[in-house]
């Protein structure tokens, strides 16, 4: 059986930073699974301690995400999500401060401006 450290290594490598879940993420996707692994092969004192910290790191992350999304929600957005809508805020900042005309250069209407010829289109 060949472990795929190298598959693990590169998608570490990958990842950057996309909330404040992702550490705890990474430290559950690391720990949980070794040492419930190795609680099989442990005696009975070791293995109770070895489940202990396989659990840790997802209450930890329960807790984490709970505690993010009563107190500060957008700490759970990736990084590219806030940037784009503290852009869209400026933007909008911008906008509501200042009048702006929008010119119709074209000559074409939309839609029928005499309401008669509705009615002839019907009969």
């Amino acid at each position: 059986m060949r472990l795929p450290m190298r598959d693990i290594a590169n998608a570490s490598r990958q990842v950057a930073t996309k909330s404040a879940m992702n550490p705890i993420l990474w430290m559950s996707a690391v720990v949980t699974p070794v040492s419930l692994i190795l609680t099989n092969f442990a005696a009975a004192p070791f293995s109770y301690l070895l489940l202990a910290i396989a659990c840790l790191p997802v209450i930890v992350g329960c807790w984490i995400f709970t505690h993010f999304a009563r107190n500060d929600p957008d700490r759970l957005q990736s990084e590219s999500h806030i940037e784009h809508m503290e852009m869209l805020s400026r933007i909008g900042d911008n906008a509501i401060g200042s009048q702006r005309t929008i010119e119709n250069s074209s000559e074409i209407l939309i839609g029928n401006v005499n309401p008669d010829s509705r009615e002839e289109g019907r009969a």
